[in-house]
């Protein structure tokens, strides 16, 4: 069974990233001259936690050929990009629960799919 640990610390430190990204937008947005309240919103976070789960899983199971396209890979980061902007409220309570829970669904993936148990596809 083989762990392709530099992925999973890639990804351990991506999610990381994005967890203390979403804490430092809370402590900026509380922090400036007209603050609003910056509250965790579940249903947000966890639309962003799924989102970064299915990230993984179709990037790991090649599905659509993800993993072997950079170009694949480019369009459907963009258009779900633009999707995600277009569906979600622009506020800073929005933005902090997605980008928390984008960070918390990464490591949840990651540590699940790598640590525990091999990599959907036999991904390299």
């Amino acid at each position: 069974m083989e762990r392709p640990w530099k992925r999973i610390a890639l990804d351990a430190v991506a999610g990381l990233t994005a967890v203390v990204a979403a804490q430092q937008l809370r402590h900026v947005t509380e922090a400036s001259p007209n603050p609003e309240g910056v509250e965790l919103r579940p249903r947000w976070a966890l639309v962003g936690a799924l989102s970064s789960i299915g990230w993984g899983y179709a990037s790991d199971a090649d599905i659509g050929g993800l993993r072997r396209s950079r170009l694949r890979r480019g369009v459907v980061a963009v258009s779900w990009g633009a999707l995600s902007y277009r569906l979600q409220p622009s506020d800073s309570s929005t933005t902090y629960s997605v980008a928390l829970g984008n960070g918390i669904g990464t490591l949840a993936y990651r540590f699940w799919f790598g640590v525990v148990r091999p990599r959907p596809g036999g991904a390299k």
